[in-house]
């Protein structure tokens, strides 16, 4: 009976790649609303904001012909800046001259631009902002490229690296490697690039900028490793990382500008009624609300001047689905038929002050003040034209000054399925109200299933048409939360963090090709097994939503007999079999290679032995289960996985396994 049900779903799996593979020669679809095509346009549908998507990535590259490298020797420098405010600059430089040797032999000197002189036949490797793009006669729009874009010009004999700003600067040394010596990233122990002793300088006349100014990193495994993050060009979250400053925390952390243990016994109304949040309105008392909005304007401007080389900064209400019940909060919930209107008169007022601060002291300075779209606050102050079916606001005082973003977070989105599908239309529809209001937005999503890190999260067909519509919003920061307190993540996390980086700096990269990089080169001799692994990961779970209607929002239990049924697990546990065995001859040959690939295939059996464990354990002799249970641990603990979901390390689970 298994080896037919196997056969039935085998069946399944064939039929459906073949459907799959004719709509994907054809064009990809993101929803039931949106009509891509990856290459290059966009025609999306009932949504005033997307009726161009304007994105920034010109790169012309061609083959030069003058030698950087002949018989693994250089005669060209790399070239910093003597004075650099960018700890990016020299870490650019020095990232150049470890993969420019290593691939060639050939040693490249940094050396800084005091004293040195240029014409078109120097031999210099420009990076940031140093003297010689002046003397080069080179002009850039830094404000263009923004934070985080760069351009790449070779003039005479010398090439120019150069960065809107700090990240762009670093990001524009990896662009030139990627094209020098096939440079490329999948993980932290998976760098690839060509070794050759002979290089020519190529011809560069390019300008690259991310579709979103900030991705953050929200794996575990990243965001543990800064120079792994800063090679897969994501920012940092964490306080080194140039990116959020605040008080403490940079999200729910509006308690944290005015303690309560500092300030509630004498000023009580400056929190809500049930004490869980601030009351943005001193519950209507003017004399209290004057002096909580001066002590909050303290803290604000001393967290400002503690950070000086950070622009974004957050006022977010606590984590909590509550709000202040005041007299004053009600009637303004009344008036505007939301809390979002709170917050956004109270981060303008905060904008309006900051502005005269600066200006009573002379700083030169932009700051990005973002308040949280979230829980009470989702929903925007704004009311449907009856004329025109357009979104306006309510009134003049919910317009977000320019430098007061809309951070929205739609948690309780269905993340299995794209933000043009009809279950999202209502998360989507708010990003149109909001862009009503704010100049920019930022944005948070949610790409893991919370309760259990075990569990399958299909978003891989989600995560694209969902940045395009993010990108044609006005976002301009992104952070896709996945299992970002976990050392290691199940689930093709290494294949998800992969696409995040790529999609995130162009949302309109070809997908398909990226996926087929990342398996021959992560998995290589194991490539073909992941792949049919991978594709009926991709076709259960269309099966599952078309035909099971399974359930999108993360807190949703999908580990049921009716979701995996036996032969769909032992399907896949075959294809990881097959994998095993495709790696084997490495165990003699190169035992550390084999080592490694031995892990990246078995971190993705995992998902499918725990629900075997889970839904199939009355299948198994007492001693088979316990031994499942703990060849199940051993790997667990040889790979590194800390934990069993956000909330519980992985030594929960062996107590529940009864394994400890």
């Amino acid at each position: 009976m298994k080896k037919i049900f196997t056969r039935i779903i085998l069946i399944i799996f064939s039929l459906m790649m073949a459907v799959s593979a004719v709509a994907c020669d054809q064009t990809t679809t993101g929803g039931n609303n949106m009509n891509t095509n990856l290459k290059g346009t966009i025609t999306p549908s009932q949504s005033p904001w997307e009726e161009e998507l304007k994105t920034l990535h010109q790169i012309n590259v061609t083959t030069g012909t003058k030698d950087l490298v002949v018989d693994g020797k250089t005669e060209y420098k790399i070239v910093i800046p003597k004075i650099s405010d960018y700890d990016e600059t020299n870490t650019g430089a020095n990232e150049l001259q470890l993969f420019l040797g290593q691939s060639t032999g050939a040693y490249f000197e940094i050396v800084n631009d005091e004293n040195l002189s240029y014409d078109a036949n120097s031999k210099y490797i420009s990076i940031g902002e140093t003297a010689l793009i002046e003397k080069a006669d080179i002009v850039v729009d830094r404000k263009m490229l923004t934070r985080s874009g760069y351009t790449i010009l070779t003039k005479g004999s010398s090439v120019f690296i150069i960065g809107g700003g700090d990240f762009g600067t670093l990001w524009g040394c990896y662009e030139f490697l990627k094209h020098e010596i096939n440079w490329e990233i999948y993980s932290q122990n998976e760098i690839v690039y060509d070794t050759t002793a002979n290089l020519k300088l190529h011809e560069f006349d390019l300008i690259d900028v991310p579709d979103f100014t900030y991705r953050m990193s929200t794996f575990g495994w990243v965001r543990a490793d800064k120079e792994t993050c800063q090679r897969m060009r994501h920012n940092d979250e964490s306080s080194g990382g140039k990116v959020w400053m605040g008080p403490g925390p940079a999200w729910h952390n509006t308690l944290e500008y005015l303690p309560p243990e500092k300030w509630k016994a004498a000023h009580p109304k400056w929190y809500s009624t049930d004490g869980k949040q601030l009351c943005f309105n001193a519950q209507g008392d003017e004399e209290e609300f004057k002096l909580m909005f001066q002590a909050f304007m303290d803290s604000f401007i001393g967290v400002i001047n503690a950070n000086p080389g950070i622009e974004n900064i957050t006022i977010t209400q606590e984590d909590v689905n509550v709000w202040c019940s005041c007299e004053t909060c009600s009637a303004k919930l009344q008036k505007y038929g939301t809390d979002g209107a709170d917050i956004v008169h109270f981060c303008n007022k905060v904008s309006v002050a900051l502005e005269e601060y600066f200006e009573a002291n002379n700083i030169d300075r932009k700051i990005n003040i973002c308040f949280f779209a979230y829980h009470r606050t989702t929903e925007a102050p704004v009311v449907k034209n009856e004329t025109t079916g357009e979104w306006e606001p309510i009134d003049s005082s919910v317009i977000c000054r320019p430098n007061v973003y809309c951070f929205y977070a739609p948690i309780r989105a269905d993340y299995l399925r794209d933000f043009y599908d009809s279950a999202n239309l209502a998360y989507k529809q708010t990003m149109d109200k909001w862009c009503v209001l704010a100049p920019e937005m930022y944005l948070w999503v949610y790409s893991t299933r919370f309760p259990d890190y075990f569990a399958p999260y299909n978003n891989l067909n989600q995560m694209q048409p969902n940045y395009i519509l993010s990108k044609a919003h006005n976002v301009s920061y992104i952070f896709d939360q996945t299992q970002w307190n976990n050392a290691y993540s199940t689930d093709w996390g290494f294949l998800k963090q992969y696409l995040q980086v790529k999609l995130q700096w162009d949302v309109l990269a070809d997908r398909e090709q990226l996926i087929e990089n990342f398996m021959n080169n992560f998995y290589k001799d194991a490539a073909e097994p992941m792949k049919k692994a991978l594709n009926l990961y991709n076709t259960w779970f269309e099966y599952l939503k078309t035909e099971k209607n399974l359930p999108g929002p993360y807190g949703n239990n999908i580990i049921t007999t009716q979701y995996w049924p036996k032969g769909v697990v032992d399907t896949m546990l075959g294809f990881f079999d097959e994998a095993y065995k495709a790696i084997e001859p490495l165990k003699q040959t190169d035992p550390t290679l084999y080592a490694r690939l031995y892990d990246r295939i078995c971190i993705e059996t995992l998902v499918y032995r725990k629900i075997d464990i889970t839904l199939y354990f009355t299948q198994y002799s007492d001693s088979e289960l316990l031994d499942l249970k703990m060849s199940f641990k051993q790997d667990v603990n040889r790979i590194g996985i800390s934990r069993y979901n956000e909330q519980l390390t992985i030594d929960e689970l062996w107590k529940t396994w009864g394994i400890e």
